[in-house]
């Protein structure tokens, strides 16, 4: 019960990463805010966690700056508080920068980045008047290393790694902690279904396991737990670090 009696607002929780974080923070003794656009995938994440005594859905555009004060507005309302913000959410494009068109690029960089900077300009008031907080970012390996294709995406998880750090020394002295965590490839929907793109998924999924020094794909679970370790006390001396989580995968030149 790492976790007992912390209130955690948890973006694009509705499934993958963001799912199994909302799963692990609930079993840890926390109360969650499940924020997310599909809404039926919302409300079931809300049924998996115990019910409305100990979880809530709330719907949220987070690249929306109504919405997420809204969002904050109402997990305030409901919970009284918010301990721990995740900043999950975020989608992926798949296009040579080149053909990327400029509203392509706005909503990967708004969904992504413009996010995390909205969720946490409206919870850190909240966090400074209780005097504590934590706020882990989920960010890439790819923002570190990267393949073609996937520029909107990497200048968006690499800013987030940026921003972490800048964070984490703004607020240092009002007792908040800031971090963020670089998931390498993680076995999520969206995982699958960019590996079924080009009608190759098992050869597909087979040469990213050979490519991974652990030899296995990442679980949801594996990014949940260092999620954890970052929101909880058992980290009260970091901050400001970019957490690896890949399998050894930028390990190797």
């Amino acid at each position: 019960m790492r976790l007992r009696g912390k209130v955690a607002l948890v973006t694009g929780a509705a499934s993958g990463i963001g799912h199994a974080i909302a799963m692990l923070f609930s079993q840890e003794g926390a109360r969650v805010a499940v924020a997310d656009i599909n809404d039926e995938a919302g409300q079931q994440t809300v049924i998996d966690l115990g019910g409305k005594q100990v979880a809530c859905y709330i719907r949220a555009d987070v690249s929306s700056e109504a919405e997420v004060r809204s969002l904050v507005e109402q997990t305030v309302a409901r919970f009284a508080a918010i301990d721990i913000l995740v900043n999950n959410a975020a989608i992926v494009l798949f296009k040579r920068l080149v053909d990327t068109e400029p509203d392509e690029w706005d909503k990967v960089i708004a969904t992504n980045l413009r996010s995390v900077y909205l969720c946490s300009r409206y919870t850190i008031p909240h966090m400074i008047r209780s005097g504590r907080g934590t706020i882990v970012n989920i960010s890439s390996a790819r923002a570190f290393a990267t393949t073609p294709l996937v520029s909107s995406y990497d200048a968006s998880k690499g800013a987030i790694v940026a921003l972490t750090r800048s964070l984490a020394l703004e607020y240092a002295s009002n007792g908040i902690r800031v971090n963020c965590v670089l998931p390498g490839a993680i076995d999520t929907p969206v995982f699958r279904a960019n590996l079924r793109a080009d009608g190759k998924e098992e050869d597909q999924y087979r040469a990213t396991v050979n490519h991974i020094p652990l030899g296995r794909i990442g679980q949801p679970l594996d990014i949940a737990r260092a999620v954890l370790f970052l929101a909880s006390d058992e980290s009260s001396y970091v901050t400001g670090a970019p957490f690896l989580v890949d399998g050894g995968l930028l390990a190797q030149a």
